[in-house]
Order: structure tokens, then sequence, then C-alpha cells
């Protein structure tokens, strides 16, 4: 990786921890245990007692939320 793609990435890691913030805790609640402890769809249900249809809507409302705010962040 060239030294500019690092500081890229460095930045990009520095945006998304800050606009982690912004989320709901169900939101990052589903993050963490889909991405972080690698849980399954079926597993957050169970932990969550919500059904897997709402932990796939919730996965994605926050992807989504996180896409606009760092894209408004890096073109700002």
């Amino acid at each position: 990786k060239s030294v500019e793609e690092k500081i890229f990435n460095g930045q990009l890691k520095e945006i998304l921890r800050d606009k982690l913030e912004d989320l709901n805790e169900q939101q990052l609640m589903v993050l963490q245990l889909y991405y972080v402890e690698e849980l399954n769809v079926y597993e957050i249900a169970e932990v969550l007692s919500v059904s897997t249809g709402r932990v796939s809507q919730i996965k994605t409302a926050a992807i989504s939320r996180l896409k606009t705010l760092i894209e408004s962040q890096v073109n700002a």
C-alpha cells in the first residue's frame, strides 16, 4: 500500500468510529454482534429477542445510515 492509501484508510477508520456514535443503541448492538462477535442473524435474533427479519432490517438501516454519514463527511 502507498502512504496515501494508509493515510486514507486511517482517516476512514477514524471517520467510521466517529460516525458509529450517531447510530442508535440497537443498531450499534446488531453491528457489534454481527461484525465483531461474528454471530449470525439467527443468533442475534435470539440475543435481542426479535425476529431474524428485524435483525436484517436493523443491520441494513445501520449500514445505510453509516454510508450516508461517511459520504457526507468525506465529500464535505
